[in-house]
Parts: structure tokens; sequence; C-alpha cells
């Protein structure tokens, strides 16, 4: 008996958009962030792609901003939060996505990974939140748990993150 491999489940047309949205993403801003003449960072985002988030999100990433210019530091991020890294890869590939309950998780890999959430709306697909796993330096999972950037952005400003698990 020769066993057959099972062929891989085909994606659904909203998995398909998701993925194509979160790679046209990544693609547009790892280029516009490496480019020397742009140089497009986290917080230029909620105004070059404000259809790119969530109303929650952008309003929490530009508060972020304000109060890293107001406090003249690090407030709660101290990495690029789509990127989870500060040392970003040339390539970011959507490795994954799943559509649970009308909301798409994708899965990236580039220099690190992240876990982008989704949701769909008229204009189309809307990041609303970015899920992290934490390495040690020699690829072992550490001891704490994940984060996601709603809930580091939602920290009082002045306190460390609870978790102290911002991006690195």
């Amino acid at each position: 008996i020769v066993a057959q491999a099972m062929p891989a489940r085909a994606q659904s047309k909203d998995e398909r958009s998701c993925q194509e949205f979160v790679q046209g993403f990544y693609d547009w801003y790892i280029n516009s962030h490496l480019s020397e003449s742009h140089g497009v960072a986290w917080y230029d985002v909620p105004r070059l792609r404000p259809h790119s988030l969530s109303l929650e999100l952008s309003n929490l990433l530009k508060k972020e901003d304000a109060d890293q210019v107001k406090y003249q530091g690090i407030i709660h991020l101290d990495a690029d939060p789509f990127l989870n890294s500060q040392d970003p890869s040339l390539k970011y590939s959507v490795e994954s996505v799943a559509i649970t309950n009308g909301r798409c998780l994708a899965v990236v890999k580039g220099s690190s990974e992240v876990r982008p959430e989704l949701l769909q709306n008229s204009a189309g697909w809307a990041f609303t939140n970015f899920h992290y796993s934490f390495y040690s330096e020699d690829g072992k999972r550490k001891s704490y748990p994940d984060d996601d950037l709603i809930h580091m952005l939602k920290q009082p400003v002045g306190e460390p993150n609870k978790s102290d698990n911002t991006p690195r």
C-alpha cells in the first residue's frame, strides 16, 4: 500500500484576500522603511495608510508617538511594532493565515515573527492588533507569556510594561 500525501487545504476567498493584504502592507512598509529617501517609520503609518489600521490601533499609535515626543523617550515601544524587531529583515513573508469568527490571524516572518490580527470592514482588511512571541538569543522561548500591541500601548504612561514584553 502506497500512502498518498493529503492535498493542502485550499484557501478560502477571505483567507486569500487577507494574505494578499498583509503581504502587500509588509512589502510596502519594509520597502518604504528601508528607503533612504523616505525612511517610513511605525509612527508614519496612521498618517500614510490610515485605512490599514483600525481606529483604536491608529489612535493608540498616534498617542504613543505624541507621548514619545512629549516625554522625550521610549514610552511603550522600544522596537518596531509591525516588525517585532529593532533590526529589520529585507523581506517579510506571510507564512499562513487563518480566519476564525470573522478575524484573520496571520503569521509573518522576517528577522523575527509577528502575528497580525485583522478585521474586514467595508473598505477591506484593517489591522486590529499585533501579537508577539519572545525568544532568547539562542532561539529558545522565553519564560514569560506572549504579549500584544494593544495591551502594551494601554499601559499607563510612566509605568513599565507590566509583562516587560516590549518587542525586541
